[in-house]
């Protein structure tokens, strides 16, 4: 009867232990990524998702998910420059820059494309999540339109790319060519998916026209001199060289405007970063030469 006893009370007790854990709730919260709902809850969030934003620009992917300067990298820039002796050829990927041999399945056009439209998604989306915490009073309205202005800067920049990759240039037929789907939503749901799927490609011409509504956006309502924003963790009031500008969305518009043959719109962009006069120092942001020419370096 003892030993029966003794059976029945473990018996019991790991029942008990069984059902008491069954009422734990765990924590699948994944540590390094935040769901849709959570992403913009605090101001600390928000500016990573900003941060995020930077990142697509500098970080793409290629081949085997290898990590490649894409969308704006060495490898469809730098190397599309170099011919002649300048390169030494040892591998077949630089075999295809050097003679300029692309096609619809060269790596360097396919994942540039997918890059740049992955840096508009993330664009996007960031602008929809810090309107939503601006309305929900997490940033402030000022801090939400810096914000927006930043990401409507790369998502200039991304469809710069490309349209002058994938299309026609301006000159030819005044910008009456196919252009690129010039996407201004995430795509997040079936719904947004569905949206995407109808949009059409849009003439040169109405691309430039959206690409430079976004730089005169950001011109408007970004600083002279990047600053971190004042939150818990960052450093305030130390200007940053890797955020968007007011002379650098102005700079941006120069370089539109002369794929677009807009010279006059060049000079006029110009007028406002650079004066007729010495020292030569920018009235926007007080930018000026290296004194030499390794200062850079």
């Amino acid at each position: 009867m003892q030993t029966i006893y003794k059976k029945f009370m473990g018996c019991l007790l790991a029942g008990t232990l069984v059902a008491t854990a069954c009422n734990k709730t765990l924590n699948v919260s994944p540590y390094v990524s935040f769901s849709e709902s959570t992403a913009y809850s605090t101001p600390q969030r928000v500016l990573l998702a900003l941060t995020g934003v930077y990142d697509a620009a500098q970080s793409g992917f290629y081949v085997g998910n290898v990590i490649r300067g894409y969308p704006f990298g060495a490898a469809n820039v730098e190397q599309g420059d170099m011919r002649g002796e300048d390169m030494l050829n040892q591998a077949q990927f630089y075999q295809v820059t050097y003679e300029a041999a692309y096609n619809v399945t060269t790596p360097n056009n396919g994942f540039m494309w997918q890059t740049l439209y992955a840096l508009v998604n993330k664009a996007n989306l960031t602008i929809e999540g810090v309107k939503g915490a601006v309305a929900s009073n997490v940033v402030s309205a000022a801090v939400g339109t810096q914000y927006e202005a930043e990401c409507r800067f790369l998502r200039a920049m991304a469809f710069h790319e490309l349209v002058i990759h994938f299309a026609r240039p301006y000159a030819d037929g005044n910008g009456n060519k196919l252009g690129v789907v010039y996407r201004d939503f995430g795509i997040s749901s079936d719904e947004t998916i569905a949206r995407a799927r109808d949009q059409k490609r849009e003439t040169v011409a109405q691309n430039y026209d959206k690409i430079l509504a976004d730089l005169d956006f950001a011109e408007a309502n970004l600083s002279t001199r990047a600053l971190p924003n004042p939150v818990p963790g960052t450093p305030d009031g130390t200007p940053v060289n890797y955020r968007a500008t007011k002379a650098g969305a102005i700079a941006l518009k120069m370089r539109v405007k002369l794929h677009k043959g807009d010279w006059t719109g060049v000079i006029a962009e110009g007028n406002k970063l650079i004066p007729a006069t010495t020292p030569f120092v920018s009235p926007i942001g007080g930018w000026k030469l290296n004194a030499t020419p390794d200062g850079a370096f």
